[in-house]
């Protein structure tokens, strides 16, 4: 594992992605990615996709019933039966870089950071994909 991949660095994004979580009490309008697993029950609270030149750069956030250490584990562990290649795993900041195991590009990207939530009862998911334009 290398740590030569840089975090993607959009904390605008971030902040505006942070921005649209309402407590929806059912997934907000978006989409899911086929080949990045779902922690099971969790409920998408945000989504947004934006572009520059040739890169797509897709957000997600879900919300998990579960421990932060049950969640992170859960992606550690299904990202790579997906193909994806665990790049960066950064404990302190609680976030993981995968890049797809078969893509000479270095793209797609998938950033994974995980927080608690305001009530400390759930798990926060922040999914940020970064691709190229197709």
């Amino acid at each position: 594992m290398s740590n030569d991949r840089t975090v993607i660095d959009d904390s605008e994004y971030l902040e505006n992605l942070s921005a649209l979580v309402n407590n929806p009490a059912e997934d907000v309008p978006g989409k899911d990615f086929k080949t990045i697993p779902r922690y099971p029950g969790s409920l998408r609270i945000a989504y947004k996709k934006s572009e520059a030149k040739k890169k797509i750069l897709y957000g997600t956030a879900y919300e998990a019933q579960g421990s932060l250490k049950e969640v992170s584990s859960f992606y550690e562990n299904e990202m790579e039966k997906n193909g994806w290649l665990l790049e960066v795993k950064e404990d302190l900041l609680l976030t993981m870089i995968f890049v797809r195991k078969e893509t000479a590009s270095g793209l797609p990207i998938a950033q994974l950071m995980f927080r608690t939530s305001e009530n400390g009862n759930s798990t926060i998911i922040n999914l940020l994909i970064q691709d190229e334009k197709r």
